[in-house]
C-alpha cells in the first residue's frame, strides 16, 4: 500500500522488542544500541531484536533548511524503504523490515528506517585497502559489478555510489546501502550509468593497481549489463568532470566562508 496523506505513516513490521516510540527515543548513549555508524545528522545504529540483529537509520537535518523544504520532497526514509523493495528482490542490499514517517502539514517531523543488519561486514572502503589476497579482491570487485549491473537492470539510479556505500561480509557478497537519494528511473541512460560510476574510487592504497580493479570491474560489468560499450574510458571521462565540479565547488566555498 503507497503512503497516503495522514500524517502518520508506517509500513512493514517493526522488530519486537521495539515500539516507535522507543527507537524514537534512543540517543547515542542509549544501552540498547551495540554499535554505533554514524552520530551527524543520521543515528546509523546496531540494535539488537528478538529477530536478530538489526541497523537503524533514523534521518536528522545538515541544515536547517532542508527541513524547511521537506514538505515539496518527498521523506528520505520512504525512499530508502521504496528502492530497497526493489533491491531487495535481487539480494543485492540488506532486507528492509519497518519504515516510519511524521509529518505535519507536509513538514517531516520523524523519518526513520530498518533493516536486517549484515553482521559481521566491512566497509567496501576499508576492504580494499586492507585485504592482501589478490584473488579475494578480484572477486569482490566482480561481485560489485554484479550488483551495480542489476541494480542498474531494475532502473535505480543511486546517485551516490561511494565505496562507503557498499558492504562486504565473510563470503565477499556485496550489498548497497545508503538508498535515501536513489530514484527508479524505470530505464537508465548511458549517461544516467556514467553518471553514478563516476563517484565509484578505486582505492590507491589497494595490492592492486587502480586501473586492474577498474579493468575487473568494468568487463563484468559490461557482461552483467549486456551493453558491450568502452564503459572503462567513460568511466574516467564522467570522473575527471567529477573531480573538476568538486574542486571548483571546493573554492566557491572558500570563497564564501
Amino acid at each position: 500500500m503507497p503512503f497516503s496523506i495522514l500524517t502518520e505513516q508506517s509500513l512493514g513490521t517493526l522488530p519486537k522488542p521495539y515500539s516507535v516510540s522507543d527507537i524514537l527515543k534512543l540517543t547515542k548513549n542509549s544501552t540498547a544500541i551495540l554499535k554505533i555508524f554514524d552520530t551527524n545528522p543520521n543515528l546509523v545504529a546496531l540494535l539488537d531484536s528478538d529477530e536478530g540483529k538489526i541497523v537503524l537509520k533514523r534521518f536528522g537535518w545538515r541544515n536547517p533548511l532542508h527541513f524547511y523544504i521537506s514538505p515539496f520532497k518527498y521523506s528520505r526514509a520512504r525512499m530508502s524503504w521504496e528502492t530497497s523493495q526493489t533491491l531487495d528482490s535481487a539480494g543485492i542490499t540488506p532486507k528492509p523490515l519497518f519504515v516510519h514517517t511524521k509529518k505535519k502539514l507536509g513538514f517531516k517531523y520523524q523519518n526513520f528506517f530498518i533493516t536486517k543488519a549484515i553482521e559481521p561486514h566491512v566497509k567496501f572502503r576499508k576492504f580494499l585497502k586492507e585485504e592482501r589476497n589478490i584473488k579475494n579482491i578480484t572477486s569482490a570487485i566482480q561481485n560489485l559489478a554484479v550488483a551495480i549491473a542489476k541494480m542498474h537492470s531494475l532502473g535505480i539510479y543511486h546517485r551516490d555510489l561511494t565505496t562507503g556505500n557498499f558492504l562486504i561480509d565473510k563470503q565477499l557478497n556485496v550489498y548497497i546501502v545508503d538508498l535515501n537519494r536513489a530514484r527508479n528511473v524505470v530505464v537508465l541512460t548511458i549517461r544516467q550509468c556514467l553518471k553514478d560510476l563516476s563517484k565509484i574510487y578505486f582505492e590507491k592504497q589497494s595490492v592492486l593497481p587502480q586501473s586492474e580493479l577498474a579493468d575487473y570491474f568494468f568487463k563484468k560489468y559490461a557482461l552483467q549489463s549486456e551493453l558491450q560499450l568502452d564503459w572503462l574510458t567513460g568511466y574516467w571521462k564522467y570522473r575527471k568532470r567529477l573531480i573538476r565540479y568538486r574542486k571548483k565547488r571546493l573554492r566557491l566555498r572558500k570563497l564564501f566562508k
